[in-house]
């Protein structure tokens, strides 16, 4: 079965902001490191707090080099701090706001407000178009079911598309999930925010979803790593931001 179209304009947004870090006025030098201190969420007397810190400290780890390069280091300091040294970086910004994100891509339940029944399970998000459209809070699917994730350029306007590619548990879900939707809608949310609410108008059991839009390979690039971030289990609080020297 082709995939299914799902139209949708770019649009990068994180739901839930990093907490306030102590920011440094002056512009990151060529022989400075960025440091980026966080801590968990976590009480540190908790059961499994230790297994939690590391596992967190790996996923910050991973994120920084993809997001930073491969000159990004990680360590842990005094068992509560989790501190990321990073090269030199032309948007500092995108990277900070990208680092302690929760998820990258998730699937919806949707429906047009008049639709909603009065609920906190549900949320209002607006789409990129201006409508409005509320969503279920709990995520059908998310994108640590993404195998992969490229770009195919369409014969007939020569625009770019991003199309994922799922594993075996994410085609199936995918599948059932696109099954119970057909009639209705399902929204797209990556990096917090609703990009897309496609109507499903039959299960979509290839494998596969395509999302078409006049991309460029830089937007495409960027939501590729969005959606394939890995996933980050327990929350973190950025507490400090500071320059450093460079080894």
């Amino acid at each position: 079965m082709r995939p299914h179209l799902l139209a949708i304009a770019l649009s990068m947004l994180a739901l839930a902001a990093p907490a306030q870090a102590k920011k440094t006025a002056a512009p990151v030098e060529a022989e400075l490191a960025v440091e980026l201190v966080y801590r968990m969420t976590m009480s540190p007397f908790e059961e499994g707090y230790d297994a939690a810190l590391a596992e967190t400290a790996e996923v910050l780890g991973a994120r920084a080099a993809a997001l930073a390069g491969p000159g990004s280091r990680v360590s842990i300091v005094e068992a509560t701090n989790i501190v990321l040294a990073l090269p030199a970086v032309d948007d500092i910004d995108y990277v900070r706001a990208n680092l302690s994100l929760r998820g990258g891509m998730s699937l919806h339940e949707a429906m047009a407000p008049e639709l909603a029944p009065a609920s906190t399970e549900f949320v209002m998000m607006t789409l990129p178009t201006g409508e409005e459209i509320v969503l279920r809070r709990e995520a059908a699917m998310s994108g640590e079911l993404v195998e992969t994730v490229s770009s195919q350029r369409s014969e007939y306007d020569s625009s770019l598309s991003l199309v994922m590619r799922f594993n075996s548990e994410g085609t199936r879900r995918f599948c059932d999930i696109t099954e119970a939707a057909t009639g209705g809608q399902l929204a797209i949310v990556i990096d917090g925010e609703a990009v897309s609410a496609p109507r499903i108008m039959e299960r979509i059991c290839g494998g596969s979803a395509m999302i078409s839009g006049h991309f460029t390979l830089e937007e495409i690039g960027r939501l590729a790593k969005a959606i394939l971030r890995p996933t980050l289990n327990h929350g973190v609080l950025l507490v400090e931001e500071r320059l450093a020297p460079r080894d």
